[in-house]
């Protein structure tokens, strides 16, 4: 089974540099508008606007616990914030976060993920495993086409064991002469 770091699946760094995080985790006034708009308290906001920005980099959500304190911080700072470990795992655990995600869903135009991306990943890694055979490779692919019919992307495990899962099933149907 391949690790996530082979394969292009997203994942957050562990160590920033400072541009980075201007460039990719400050918020846009947009964003600040919209945090407004879905949160009722002040509290909340950064968390919104957290969960929004991680969620643009990933293409998936994750507890905020499990930021790297790197981007609490300077995403804090931008808000003029403190933002506590407490506060996150409140947040993480309360109503407000999956009304959250489904706002930050809606205003990217994501899908969640759920049949008709199951679909979607069969598909495409049923069709590459007929001339590849490396994992990473049809997990890539199956990446590629979620990201492209703008899926939220599954847990890692979930396409590595489709990928796994559709290549011996393909490859079996090879060997068995029912593919050619």
């Amino acid at each position: 089974m391949p690790s996530v770091a082979e394969t292009a699946y997203p994942r957050l760094k562990s160590h920033f540099t400072d541009k980075e995080l201007r460039e990719i985790y400050t918020p846009t006034s947009e964003d600040v508008k919209l945090a407004i708009h879905h949160t009722r308290t002040a509290a909340t906001r950064p968390c919104f606007l957290i969960l929004l920005k991680i969620f643009q980099r990933l293409g998936y959500f994750i507890p905020l616990q499990s930021i790297p304190q790197a981007i609490v911080k300077h995403m804090g700072e931008q808000m003029k914030l403190s933002v506590t470990p407490r506060t996150l795992a409140k947040y993480d655990v309360s109503r407000a976060k999956w009304r959250h995600a489904i706002a930050v869903r809606e205003y990217l135009k994501i899908k969640p993920y759920g049949v008709e991306a199951r679909r979607l990943i069969v598909s495409s890694i049923a069709t590459s495993a007929i001339t590849k055979h490396d994992l990473a490779d049809l997990i890539n692919v199956a990446i590629e086409e979620l990201i492209h019919h703008r899926y939220e992307l599954p847990v890692f495990n979930t396409l590595a064991t489709a990928a796994k899962r559709i290549r011996h099933t393909i490859h079996l149907s090879i060997q068995r002469g029912q593919i050619a």
